[in-house]
């Protein structure tokens, strides 16, 4: 398998990405998995001619129950899992209930594809480009059994904004041929390349992670297979189900350095966030200012460009001066995050906040 593996890591070479700085190629968990921030686990045993599904199941739960216990005893617990290898939502329930240390709602399993055909075909019927449509919803499996859902989906045209049944003006094609079109996409490529989906695959992979990374748009959601435990939906518990889901995120990157005399103690505190919410700012700004941070002054500097904000806090803390140590407490999403500095040290925190979106009126979520 590694002159396998040597080949992929020619092709990613020569792609000359812009982000990428090391390829590690290996066959060893202890090593692959070893402090992963994101895991996307694509290897699946495939169902072969004359195979019944029990014996696909059993080839899967034995990979699957590997990947997860690898994880679990290799991976940061913070790591985000993406199961792509069929069928993907047992794999992903599989690989979950091997790694217990790791909370649930960091497994999903990728029904992006299956919501970016849904896009496609209502943006190819209505004669816009994709960007156009949004909130398609993917319900239940990446399968056949999916439900593609448009009843909450706009689509934009010249500039308004239009319900999908008023854009597309075809409830028939909506309701019968599209469902079949988006259930069955997947055996249609199989069918005229004699091979599964590779590029749509792959760039619906790039879209799931930058949405689990970055959020979903303002307005927006997208479809992912996630834990269904404490939906109000009223699926069933304990499956991995494909839901509307919004992601918000609340990060922040800290990095404390010293950068003063052991006499007057400076520090800079530069925290560095892709959430575009002013609400943090004024957190952060009140959190520094209350009287548990006796002799710290606080400073902001705020610029904000290309979706990404940057606050610094000058630190003058006297009391802590002969030490030349500055205790900072960070209390975010109802945690304590506490970072020190011996001159230079990084903190990283990053939390995510995944919520189903109630899209019928008599449900709410709270």
């Amino acid at each position: 398998m590694l002159p396998v593996l040597e080949g992929v890591v020619m092709e990613l070479q020569d792609c000359a990405l812009p982000l990428l700085r090391d390829i590690v190629a290996t066959d060893k968990e202890e090593v692959a998995f070893k402090d992963l921030d994101v895991a996307i686990l694509v290897g699946s045993m495939p169902r072969k001619e004359g195979m019944e599904r029990k014996d696909l199941l059993k080839a899967n739960v034995a990979i699957f129950k590997s990947q997860g216990a690898a994880l679990d005893k290799y991976a940061k617990k913070t790591v985000k899992v993406l199961v792509v290898g069929n069928p993907a939502n047992t794999n992903c329930l599989i690989a979950a209930k091997s790694a217990p240390s790791i909370p649930k709602e960091n497994f999903s399993c990728l029904t992006r594809l299956d919501h970016n055909r849904a896009r496609s075909q209502v943006a190819i019927r209505c004669g816009v480009p994709a960007t156009q449509v949004k909130n398609v919803i993917i319900w239940g499996n990446h399968s056949s059994t999916q439900y593609p859902d448009v009843h909450h989906c706009k689509v934009n045209m010249s500039g308004s904004e239009l319900a999908c049944f008023d854009a597309v003006k075809d409830d028939a094609w909506l309701k019968g041929d599209f469902i079949a079109t988006v259930q069955q996409r997947g055996a249609a490529v199989i069918k005229a390349r004699k091979l599964s989906s590779a590029m749509s695959a792959a760039k619906a992979i790039c879209d799931h992670m930058r949405d689990i990374w970055f959020g979903t748009p303002e307005g927006e959601f997208t479809s992912l297979g996630i834990y269904s435990t404490g939906n109000s939906y009223a699926v069933p518990e304990d499956l991995i189900y494909s839901f509307p889901v919004q992601i918000k995120i609340l990060a922040v990157f800290i990095s404390v350095i010293t950068i003063g005399s052991t006499k007057n103690g400076h520090a800079l505190l530069y925290i560095h966030t892709i959430a575009r919410y002013s609400w943090m700012w004024n957190f952060l700004f009140l959190l520094f200012r209350k009287p548990s941070f006796p002799g710290v002054r606080v400073s902001i500097c705020h610029s904000q460009y290309g979706g990404v904000a940057d606050v610094s806090f000058l630190l003058d803390n006297e009391a802590n001066a002969a030490s030349n140590r500055v205790r900072l407490s960070l209390a975010i999403n109802h945690r304590k995050y506490v970072a020190k500095n011996d001159w230079f040290q990084k903190f990283h925190h990053r939390k995510e906040a995944l919520s189903l979106v109630p899209v019928c009126p008599s449900l709410e979520l709270h």
